[in-house]
């Protein structure tokens, strides 16, 4: 299960890994199967509002050159968006806000 209570923080490899190990709820090493289903589990949340979905289209489309919400998705797991991302998924699970997905761009 994603842990959207942690904080994310990181300035290099090294901690972005842990970040995400962390935010996962994983231990020392990624678990891939466990990983796609916390991401399926956050894609189906997300994929029905209307600003997420702008925001997963601008994501695949600026760098796969086409609109692809699950690719957007796993897009948003990389070290350039997941802090920001994580920020985001977070205050929208707690607080069905969507005030600063925005700001993910």
């Amino acid at each position: 299960m994603y842990q959207y209570d942690i904080i994310v923080k990181y300035s290099d490899d090294k901690e972005y890994q842990e970040s995400i190990l962390k935010a996962c709820n994983m231990s020392k090493e990624m678990d891939y199967n466990k990983q796609q289903i916390i991401i399926n589990d956050i894609y189906n949340s997300i994929k029905d509002n209307e600003v997420w979905c702008n925001i997963l289209d601008k994501v695949s489309e600026k760098h796969l050159f086409k609109k692809d919400k699950k690719l957007g998705i796993i897009l948003l797991f990389s070290y350039d968006y997941f802090d920001k991302f994580h920020k985001c998924i977070s205050d929208f699970k707690k607080n069905n806000s969507t005030e600063k997905v925005n700001k993910i761009l």
